[in-house]
């Protein structure tokens, strides 16, 4: 059965979810309208009055906003980008004693673990700080859980292998029936933001943030506002990594420098003028 949600329901269901704090009215339209209407169906909740009711109670309203955020399905997606970063842009970074890394809106942690064991090869690990987010509760607690389906080792065995580093990811998983459970120590650097989604007004500069092919699913104020918000919290010759799904931000009026344009890394110019366009 398909579900065609009219735009004054899916106002209703955003007025929903504004009440709990969780504002979706500068999502794109139609990812919006599409994810709903998805997550309708895996509750089996066809009307939107139904939805709404059921929104009232917090177990389900995690559940459902779980749902809406598209999961990042692979570990070391793109592995090109991630080779770019281990020979060319850490090199730059690790001059410094520590580092600050910010990862916003992590998902279901397969590029937050993606780094961490790329940072542990290194033996590096120990030398960075990463605050990470998301809007899901439920996504935030999974990171921290590192449980994931097995199907995933496949893929990501293979994306690994490009990386040509020495220890096998095995050596970082363990099996557990249908899921795999990856080592607790990667995570001992990372900080769970308590403030919530995108708040890091009151947090120090970072030096790396990541946040990839997430950006279209917004409409265009917002992509504004949060590739604005990131490039005031980098560190002067820090570094952003963007997908390559994502415009260049010199779109969104910023004046970074490219610095390897195929796989979206740019990089914060060294000087106290405006660098802003």
């Amino acid at each position: 059965m398909n579900i065609n949600l009219k735009i004054s329901e899916l106002k209703e269901i955003n007025e929903v979810l504004l009440d709990k704090g969780l504002d979706f009215s500068n999502y794109s339209f139609c990812f919006f309208k599409r994810r709903v209407e998805n997550s309708m169906l895996k509750f089996e909740t066809l009307h939107s009055s139904d939805l709404m009711k059921r929104l009232t109670n917090n177990l389900f309203l995690n559940e459902f906003i779980h749902s809406l955020r598209p999961p990042v399905t692979e570990f070391f997606r793109d592995p090109n980008m991630w080779r770019s970063l281990i020979k060319n842009v850490f090199p730059k970074l690790f001059k410094k004693e520590k580092i600050r890394i910010y990862f916003p809106q992590c998902s279901s942690g397969d590029e937050l673990y993606s780094l961490l064991i790329i940072l542990d090869q290194l033996n590096l690990l120990h030398k960075v700080d990463i605050l990470a987010d998301d809007i899901s509760e439920k996504h935030v607690e999974n990171c921290k859980q590192g449980k994931f389906s097995v199907k995933k080792t496949e893929t990501g065995n293979k994306n690994y292998e490009v990386l040509e580093l020495e220890t096998p990811l095995s050596y970082y998983i363990t099996e557990e029936k249908k899921t795999i459970k990856l080592k607790n120590s990667l995570m001992s650097n990372v900080t769970f933001n308590p403030s919530g989604w995108f708040d890091i007004e009151e947090q120090e500069n970072f030096d790396l943030i990541i946040f990839r092919n997430t950006l279209l699913y917004y409409n265009r104020q917002l992509q504004s506002s949060i590739i604005n918000t990131l490039g005031d919290k980098l560190n002067k010759q820090g570094f952003i990594i963007l997908g390559i799904k994502d415009e260049k931000p010199e779109k969104y009026g910023l004046k970074l420098n490219p610095f390897d344009k195929t796989e979206m890394i740019y990089r914060k110019p060294n000087f106290n003028g405006k660098w802003r366009i």
